[in-house]
């Protein structure tokens, strides 16, 4: 029975008294008037009856957390059902869908977990199991790249140098290459002079003077010979190393293209991510702040961390407390009829007390309105309660895939700068080895006193046998590009110290064990993987929760009442579907309890019982609760009590009117 009935029965019932005592007053004027009343003696505690209705002991008014399509109302009015028992379906098609995509993704991602786990140990595996023969190798090639440059520098030369047999072996080798060139020239040009006519085997005709001009002829042609080979050797150096330069300083260009580039992507997934993160901090905080403040506004209660990630239901199942209930301020008690909070319980009985309406100084809330007027006011607040998880849930998932896209994004953008840095370095330090050899005079320079020499060369020559002469002449320069290809000049010396220090590197990399880099990029790409699958049993969670939401079961046994809802119709979150009452027990509730009578009723009375419809019926009852604080209707102060029914009768129903006197 809503306020407006009870208002109304309060003010007939405190007018019939208002009237009664006028009555009786004007009575008791005439007959004092007359002299017949002289004295008034009230010395018994006057009857008490009030006024009351039947409700049962438990009850509860049903919704779905969730809106849609009723498919199924499996219960007709004066069902009796058991607890847990399914009540109403909704349409689950979407929600059967959102779920199987759900499960199908945590199932995918796990699997993508363990696929990567046992690839990365695979991958670990065959590198533990190469490494000693690789290690084998670099520590090889490392000895031949450290014999070949103390061969080209000269050091196993020196005084008490220590050499290996190998590098005695290229030694000896060396020496006998260059003394089979050397005696090459010396056969080439020999035979070119025999081919010029200038010598013959059998030794120089003429006379002193003669062999002096021919010997000086024969100096001069040498020493022009020489200084062409010389010439054409350095204007080849030249020309190719005008070339590597160039190209060096290309990739340089390039290479620092490359990573102003990477390192501008870099800042900018930087900052992305950390404003993606930002972002999404911010929503979680706000939505963190207000699931707690919910729990602060209502009940005074500091969620621990624990706690923070528990949704509603769990929650107040933990606590031991009966959502319903711990809303209805008819249930707020206190220890010893003392205003003050129980440490028993997890909430706060004073943070309750004010926030349910009882106190004068706060007869309404600002968001849930007349919350002590059940079960609008229960139905408002747990509209809040669930509004405020369902933000916190989706925020904290858009947080944890916020700062995962950032990760992967920030890894992506450091490994193309660590690629173009080391493009760059390996640019420089091929510029740097050009550089360092590269010869004083220009291709050009060296070209026009090549020219000079070649005409010189023509103008000392007496061709008698210009063919015979040409093969000489080749066979010649072949011989002196076979003693100069086993010079060693600084730009062979550098570039075989440089192969000597790289295998130096491969060798330290291969002894330290696993590549460091290497490990760190395997873990990240495991943690990524683990974290998709924590995200994705998050949304497999919601999805679990959203298809349950699709169901209405009964909290506990009893009988159906009021079913406002039919298969296809359409419902909104939390409206009204039915209510649930246990029938097994009854009580009564008083509609007109007024300030005269109120005080001489305490908590444990017994009084008795009379049902308007059942005029045979009486029974006995106890009253289990007065309320502290009345409530003023029509000008009237109306307390309301609720008396426990002794015992049971099938004829009484919900509503029923009764009366109770003591």
């Amino acid at each position: 029975m809503n306020r407006l009935v009870v208002g109304i029965i309060a003010f007939v019932v405190v007018a019939a008294i208002v009237i009664a005592a006028v009555f009786f007053l004007f009575i008791d004027d005439e007959e004092m008037d007359d002299g017949e009343l002289s004295t008034a003696v009230v010395s018994e505690t006057p009857a008490v009856r009030a006024d009351a209705v039947v409700v049962p002991l438990r009850s509860a008014s049903l919704s779905l957390p969730r809106g849609g399509m009723v498919t199924d109302v499996l219960v007709s009015e004066n069902d009796t059902v058991e607890e847990g028992q399914l009540l109403v379906m909704l349409d689950t098609t979407d929600a059967e869908i959102m779920l199987q995509r759900a499960a199908d993704t945590v199932a995918s991602a796990r699997a993508e977990v363990e696929t990567l786990k046992i690839a990365i140990a695979k991958e670990r595996e065959l590198d533990d199991e190469t490494r000693p023969g690789r290690l084998e190798q670099a520590r090889h090639t490392l000895q031949m790249a450290e014999e070949r440059y103390l061969h080209l520098s000269g050091a196993n030369l020196r005084a008490g140098a220590s050499v290996s047999p190998e590098g005695a072996l290229l030694e000896a080798r060396y020496i006998e290459a260059r003394t089979k060139a050397e005696l090459g020239v010396q056969q080439a040009e020999d035979a070119l002079l025999k081919a010029m006519g200038v010598a013959s085997a059998d030794g120089i005709d003429g006379d002193a003077k003669s062999r002096a001009r021919i010997a000086e002829r024969d100096a001069r042609i040498a020493a022009a010979q020489l200084s062409i080979v010389d010439l054409q050797n350095a204007l080849d150096d030249a020309e190719n190393i005008d070339k590597i330069v160039q190209d060096a300083q290309d990739a340089i260009t390039v290479a620092t293209v490359l990573l102003t580039n990477a390192e501008r992507d870099l800042d900018v997934a930087v900052i992305d991510s950390a404003e993606a993160n930002r972002l999404a901090e911010e929503a979680y905080s706000d939505a963190e702040f207000r699931w707690r403040g919910v729990h602060q506004h209502y009940m005074g209660i500091d969620l621990t961390a624990a706690e923070l990630h528990r949704d509603p239901d769990t929650l107040f199942a933990e606590w031991g407390a009966d959502f319903e209930k711990i809303f209805d301020r008819d249930h707020l008690s206190f220890p010893n009829d003392v205003l003050q909070d129980d440490p028993a319980t997890r909430w706060d009985e004073l943070k309750l007390f004010g926030r349910l309406g009882l106190s004068p100084f706060n007869a309404h809330l600002t968001t849930c309105r007349e919350v002590s007027r059940l079960p609008s006011g229960v139905r408002c607040i747990r509209q809040e309660y669930d509004d405020a998880w369902n933000g916190f849930a989706d925020a904290r998932a858009l947080y944890i895939t916020a700062e995962t896209n950032g990760i992967s994004a920030v890894q992506a953008a450091e490994n193309k700068v660590l690629t173009a840095q080391n493009r760059l370095e390996d640019a420089e330090r091929t510029l740097e080895i050009a550089q360092s050899g590269r010869p004083q005079a220009s291709a050009a320079s060296i070209q026009s006193e090549l020219d000079a020499a070649n005409a010189a060369l023509e103008a000392l020559q007496d061709f008698s046998d210009e063919t015979e002469v040409a093969q000489a002449k080749a066979n010649l320069e072949v011989a002196l590009a076979t003693l100069e290809g086993l010079h060693h000049d600084d730009r062979d010396i550098a570039l075989a110290q440089q192969q000597m220090e790289d295998a130096q590197l491969a060798v330290e990399k291969l002894e330290a064990g696993r590549d460091p880099l290497d490990e760190e990029r395997r873990e990240a790409r495991i943690t990524a993987a683990e974290t998709r699958v924590t995200v994705a049993e998050t949304a497999l969670q919601s999805a679990q929760l959203a298809r349950a939401d699709m169901e209405l079961r009964a909290p506990f046994k009893g009988v159906i009442v009021a079913p406002n809802v039919d298969a296809g119709e359409e419902v909104a979150p939390r409206q009204f579907v039915m209510s649930l009452a246990d029938a097994s027990e009854w009580e009564l509730v008083t509609i007109d309890l007024d300030e005269l009578s109120v005080i001489h009723l305490s908590e444990g009375d017994s009084v008795r019982i009379n049902f308007d419809a059942l005029p045979d019926l009486e029974m006995n009852g106890t009253i289990m609760r007065i309320s502290r604080f009345g409530e003023e209707v029509q000008g009237a102060v109306i307390y309301s009590a609720d008396i426990r029914i002794s015992g049971s009768d099938p004829r009484l129903r919900w509503g029923m009117t009764a009366s109770i006197s003591k």
